[in-house]
């Protein structure tokens, strides 16, 4: 890089990624004693996608 970019500076930054998620899979209904409780349930995903870099040098965010 410095041979093909000898007046260009070069800094070193880190990146990371993280998904923050929710499953909401829990849930109560009435039923009579000794059967199975039947309730339907719709499986969907909630999520936030987050990332964020640093320079390790400086500490700069």
């Amino acid at each position: 890089m410095r041979a093909a970019h000898p007046g260009a500076e070069v800094t070193l930054w880190a990146q990371d990624e993280h998904r923050l998620g929710l499953l909401p899979v829990i849930r109560r209904v009435w039923a009579p004693r000794g059967q199975r409780p039947v309730c339907p349930v719709r499986r969907r995903f909630q999520w936030r996608s987050v990332s964020g870099f640093v320079r390790p040098s400086t500490g700069q965010t």
